[in-house]
């Protein structure tokens, strides 16, 4: 891991060892070595990220955690009854919209506050595009990197609200 920062480190700032200008030429090939390098680099690290597999793009997926953390309002009984009393709009929106063939129906809510999927509905990357097997923005946050090498202090996992109305 550190040789490889350094490797980057290194690529973005190159020590030039002569005294003499470089023609364009040689600047636009310099630049892009520092390209192919940086892509070399940030392909092994993101490699790296795979699971259940490190480095084996053929079994492994690239993991997705969602940068929010869960609304602590959500665990409360209003939480749980405002979840329900969604499930139930969301539920008519989506019979409504099942008979207009012109119009794509959203997925399914469940609003049972058992049911740990009302819960998913307020956790997840919303820009993501679902389905997409490819790594991109806003597919994992630095508190969940941080969580998954151990360096996460457990008071600053929690949720600030805790309401317990």
């Amino acid at each position: 891991f550190e040789e490889s920062w350094m490797s980057l480190l290194g690529v973005l700032n190159p020590v030039s060892h002569t005294d003499h200008e470089l023609s364009p030429e040689e600047e636009i090939e310099q630049v892009q070595g520092m390209v192919i390098a940086v892509k070399a680099i940030t392909s092994l690290l993101m490699q790296s990220s795979l699971v259940p597999n490190a480095g084996n793009p053929a079994s492994g997926f690239y993991e997705t955690r969602p940068r929010d953390k869960p609304l602590a309002f959500l665990h409360t009984r209003c939480g749980k009854k405002l979840s329900v009393i969604r499930g139930l709009i969301e539920q008519e929106i989506i019979n409504l919209c099942a008979a207009r063939p012109d119009r794509m129906v959203p997925q399914s809510y469940s609003g049972s506050p058992s049911d740990r999927t009302s819960l998913s509905l307020y956790e997840c990357n919303l820009e993501r595009e679902l389905g997409s097997e490819d790594f991109s923005l806003g597919q994992i946050s630095v508190e969940s990197t941080w969580s998954l090498v151990g360096s996460l202090d457990n008071n600053l996992s929690n949720s600030d609200t805790t309401d317990s109305l």
